[in-house]
């Protein structure tokens, strides 16, 4: 099993891609140890759908029916990735030598 972090990471990259191909620009921000759930999308979240500093996004809707001040990631999602990206295989070329 993956290290938490790791996943973090390849998930932030896969976003990344997911971003920069469909034409967005990517800023990234500092800060470290947040979760992420495996659900192979990549959502964005309008600026003006955050009511204050924060929101969160639903992956499933609550059971008690609830829908006022809910957002669901479905409502939000823009593309799926693949989080998984070969994690044991990756490897940074050495940079040639002048």
């Amino acid at each position: 099993m993956d290290h938490p972090k790791d996943v973090g990471d390849r998930t932030t990259l896969a976003v990344m891609l997911a971003l920069r191909g469909l034409g967005y620009h990517v800023s990234v921000p500092f800060g470290g140890n947040t979760r992420y759930l495996r659900t192979a999308a990549v959502y964005v979240t309008p600026i003006e759908d955050v009511p204050r500093e924060a929101a969160t996004l639903r992956i499933d809707p609550p059971r008690n029916g609830q829908s006022k001040l809910i957002r669901l990631a479905a409502d939000y999602a823009i593309a799926k990735v693949d989080v998984e990206l070969a994690p044991r295989s990756w490897h940074v070329a050495e940079a040639a030598r002048p």
